[in-house]
């Protein structure tokens, strides 16, 4: 079964991008405009094998809000997120969570999500 990525991002396009080059390279994606979207996909009961998310989204929940929910009902689910604002970096070192700037690189992406999928089972 491949790992399941949970692309969370508001902006349609980037995430229409991003979600069609993991599913090239053998991951299921599930999308969702919002961290309240997200919350609700996992509310749902789908396996989720990591979170990667844009920081600044509409909603009750930012990234860094779905990052807090994601570790204390989902301990040890790999949450990755992205931002184009460089001090994102430091609150995200608060979260232990990894943070990667826009723009990306999508190979690069693929390696540091196949990294962290790696040391967590299934969530």
């Amino acid at each position: 079964m491949p790992p399941i990525i949970l692309v969370v991002e508001d902006e349609v396009l980037i995430r229409m991008t991003v979600s069609d080059h993991l599913r090239e390279c053998g991951f299921r994606v599930l999308e969702a405009a919002s961290g309240d979207e997200a919350r609700r996909i996992f509310e749902a009961g789908e396996t989720v094998d990591l979170v990667f998310s844009d920081i600044q989204m509409p909603g009750s929940l930012d990234g860094f809000s779905l990052a807090r929910w994601v570790r204390s009902t989902r301990p040890g689910l790999p949450v990755l997120l992205t931002s184009g604002y460089v001090k994102s970096a430091e609150l995200a070192k608060e979260l232990c969570t990894e943070i990667v700037g826009k723009p990306y690189d999508h190979d690069d992406l693929v390696r540091r999500l196949r990294h962290l999928i790696g040391g967590a089972g299934r969530g």
